[in-house]
């Protein structure tokens, strides 16, 4: 008993294992160019199918044409997400004619639905559409006359012709965000119980035929992203009342319209420039329509048999076609208005009568936001009268344009036929305040009230002695590009004083002391000085400037200032003679006492003598002393005692009268005891070294003949 009970356990587990290969038998595949694999055929009994991930471990990708094809017995379908194309490329079939099939799951992974997948699935009820399908081939739902509801995901870009034609018991279609075209006859032949559709944003050309006898649709808007609408889009949904036609339609096709038995007006926006032949024609509750003021052209029959239609206003000038008895005809009440500010117009047009629109319409004013300020101008006007409109920005906003594009303000306009809506668009301000820190450290630039979310230029300029090192919210970039944010801001430059370091020196470095070098702010006011050593003399700063002390200004870098000293010379005899009567006669005399070392040598030295201007340099010879012409250098002498030098010279031969007159030294005739007191200069240089001494001389002249001085 207990061996029996073992065989039959083992049994078990032995059918439990071989399952999913007898399952995996009933399908015929091959092998794909990548590895993986297409089903080509099934031959299992039928009922709820699910498609194996993979066969032999080897994922299943593609589901081949006509795999499942005439397959009656198959009730249900799971499509896994290995598989990502149904049909193989856009072949199709895959499924048609499943007559049984009322359920099918399309994985997450497909991305084609091919042409013809679920053709004439009669019992198909209801789909679930993968969310990586992004092609619906054409007629792939096509004949699915069970089918009730659709949802079409956002991955879908496009929807292929006939995609879903003879779906006669769809009630209701969500097309995704993503659709960008509606093919021909997409819904169109038979959709008749379809009786709400939403195209959203993204659809951009809607087919010919795409809802051709839609007869239960009521209500559709094409939005302003469709540019194109093809022949018979909307032929024959006769239960149509309302149709919206975006702002972005160029061209409304021949016959799109036509036989809308219910649709009791149309507007046909100003961006559309031509109406198909037969667009409106039988639209037999049609009692109002408005044409935009693009309409270049009108096709034969465009409103033919609209035999409710009473008026039609034309916003523009005149479309070419006119002539055509056949635009309107049979519309025996009808007539046709246009704005009396357009031209073009005869008394007739397309077989009616023409009147200009004489009518009181709306001008609306808005503002956008609500909130950014107030407008004026709205009202009931003459068509083609001129009326002013206006903005006014509340505070913290600003007005920034028309919703048409202009920016007048305030602005004339010509009203319109029909009226007109105009939008002002207004924005947010902020404050931007740029400031220095500290404020002498330099200048900021770019303070001001601009609109919220615009880029701005705000910008640093240091002052001398001073350097910009970043904004208060440590950005460092000069200038920088703020984008303007809601409430303002304040943005803080900060600078850095520079500093400089002063250097004081003296020349020669014997002659005297200077102080006030250091490192100071640059810009700051600093004080130097200079003290002569004994027998020396301060004679000024290496820039010309004399002034001891004196006061200076730190600049940028610093700078050097070198004292000049010169060694004293004490004049003890000075004697001029200046001879008016002859030239190179004038002489002069000089005595005097200077310091330098006892061990100095004069040999080979070469001295310049300098008296009051009157120059002779003398080459000092062996013994020390020198003669230039009748000029003589004695050679010094040195006085123990008292540690100096003594030199003795004469300068002869010379004309010095024109260089000693700066001193008031010239001929004139001084009564005695007349007498000129003259402080006078002399100078002694000894190659690098130099001695300055004066002294005062008392000056006496006789008028045209000579003068002293003593």
């Amino acid at each position: 008993m207990r061996f029996r009970t073992v065989c039959a356990t083992r049994l078990l587990l032995l059918l439990l294992l071989l399952l999913p290969a007898a399952a995996q038998a009933q399908f015929n595949y091959s092998y794909n160019s990548d590895g993986t694999i297409t089903i080509t055929g099934y031959t299992g009994s039928g009922g709820a199918v699910t498609i194996p991930s993979t066969i032999n471990g080897v994922p299943v990708t593609i589901i081949g044409d006509s795999a499942f094809r005439f397959l009656s017995s198959l009730t249900s379908v799971r499509i896994p997400d290995s598989v990502t194309s149904i049909g193989g490329d856009l072949g199709g079939g895959a499924f048609g004619y499943c007559s049984n099939l009322t359920n099918a799951m399309i994985g997450n992974s497909v991305t084609i639905i091919g042409d013809n997948t679920f053709h004439s699935c009669t019992s198909l009820t209801s789909v679930t559409i993968g969310k990586s399908v992004t092609i619906i081939g054409t007629y792939a739902f096509g004949g699915c006359t069970s089918l009730t509801s659709v949802i079409i995901p956002d991955s879908v870009t496009s929807i292929g012709s006939e995609a879903f034609t003879g779906c006669y018991g769809l009630t209701n279609a969500t097309i995704g965000n993503s659709v960008t075209s509606i093919g021909s006859f997409a819904f169109g032949g038979g959709c008749i119980g379809l009786t709400s559709v939403s195209i959203p944003d993204s659809v951009t050309s809607i087919g010919g035929g795409a809802f051709t006898g839609c007869t239960g649709l009521t209500s559709v808007t094409i939005p302003d992203s469709v540019t194109s609408m093809g022949d018979q889009a909307f032929e024959g949904c006769t239960s149509l009342t309302n149709a919206t036609i975006g702002n972005s339609v160029i061209s409304i096709g021949d016959v799109v319209f036509a036989g809308c038995t219910g649709l009791t007006r149309v507007a046909i926006p100003n961006s559309v420039t031509s109406i198909g032949n037969g667009a409106f024609v039988a639209c037999t509750s049609l009692t109002n329509a408005t044409i935009g003021n693009s309409v270049a052209s009108i096709g034969s029959n465009a409103f033919n048999d609209c035999t409710s239609l009473i008026g039609v206003h034309f916003l523009g000038s005149a479309p070419s076609g006119g002539s055509d008895s056949s635009i309107f005809a049979s519309d025996n009440n009808a007539t046709v208005y246009y704005s009396p500010c357009t031209t073009g117009w005869g008394t007739t047009f397309g077989g009616r009568p023409t009147a200009p629109d004489q009518s009181l319409v709306t001008v609306t004013v808005t503002a956008n936001p609500s909130p950014g300020g107030s407008v004026t101008g709205s009202g009931r006007y003459w068509v083609c009268s001129s009326q002013q409109i206006s903005a006014n920005a509340n505070s913290g906003w600003a007005f920034t344009g028309w919703s048409d594009g202009s920016t007048d303000n305030p602005r004339t306009i010509t009203v319109p036929a029909g009226g007109a809506t105009y939008t002002a668009s207004f924005s947010q301000t902020a404050v931007i305040a740029v400031q220095a820190s500290p404020s002498t450290g330099g200048s900021v630039g770019g303070t001001g009230t601009y609109l919220v979310g615009t880029n701005v230029q705000i910008s640093a300029g240091a002052n001398s002695c001073w350097t910009f090192t970043s904004w208060n919210d440590g950005n460092a970039q000069n200038p920088r590009t703020i984008t303007v944010p809601a409430g303002g801001a304040l943005y803080t430059a900060n600078f850095q004083q520079a500093s400089g370091t002063i250097t004081v020196e003296v020349n020669p470095a014997n002659g005297g002391i200077a102080n006030g070098g250091g490192s100071y702010p640059c810009g700051s006011s600093q004080q130097i000085s200079a003290s002569a050593n004994s027998g020396w003399t301060f004679t000024g700063w290496g820039d010309g400037n004399s002034s001891n002390p004196r006061t200076i200004t730190v600049p940028s870098g610093g700078a050097t200032y070198v004292a000049t000293f010169f060694a004293n010379l004490t004049v003890t005899k000075l004697q001029t003679t200046l001879n008016f009567v002859k030239n190179n006669a004038d002489s002069c005399t000089v005595k005097g006492t200077f310091n330098l070392p006892e061990s100095y040598s004069f040999v080979g030295k070469t001295v310049t003598l300098d008296i009051g201007g009157a120059q002779v340099s003398f080459a000092l010879g062996s013994r020390g002393s020198g003669m230039s012409g009748m000029s003589l250098f004695n050679k010094p002498t040195f006085n123990k005692k008292t540690g100096l030098w003594t030199i003795n010279a004469t300068l002869k031969n010379g004309s010095w009268q024109t260089v000693w007159a700066d001193y008031s030294m010239i001929s004139s005739n001084i009564p005695k005891p007349g007498v000129l007191v003259v402080n006078f200069p002399v100078r002694l240089v000894l190659d690098t070294e130099t001695f300055i001494g004066t002294t005062n001389l008392h000056y006496t002249a006789t008028a045209g003949k000579s003068s002293t001085a003593k």
